[in-house]
């Protein structure tokens, strides 16, 4: 199990009016907050506080929640945004893999609403 958020249609429609997608494969996962949970985070909200792309056809967009950049396992909060496989040269299930995230695009944070849920790993 996992814990973590949806972001639903209106919030990513908001995310997509300040952050563009780069790649072709317009993509988003859950906002993963902690694996090995047994219960849903408690953040109803969090801001939106830029973006990354590791030139290897994975772009991200980045949260603070509560205050934090950091998800308890020392990973940045993340949302996959846009991914171009054929640059990638990966199947997308490999997306999940860990990123060394540097250099990434801080914007003016804006809030936005987050769905809190438990996920069983598939």
């Amino acid at each position: 199990m996992f814990s973590g958020w949806e972001v639903e249609l209106s919030e990513r429609r908001k995310i997509y009016q300040v952050i563009r997608p780069i790649y072709n494969d317009i993509y988003w996962q859950y906002l993963v907050c902690q694996y090995g949970a047994n219960a849903a985070p408690l953040a109803t909200c969090g801001e939106v506080v830029g973006w990354y792309d590791n030139h290897e056809g994975q772009q991200l967009v980045l949260f603070s929640i509560d205050g934090s950049l950091h998800r308890p396992d020392g990973r940045y909060f993340h949302l996959s945004w846009s991914r171009d496989h054929v640059l990638m040269g990966r199947k997308p299930l490999q997306s999940y893999t860990p990123l060394e995230i540097v250099d990434w695009q801080q914007i003016e944070p804006f809030t936005v609403d987050l769905v809190p849920k438990l996920f069983a790993l598939r």
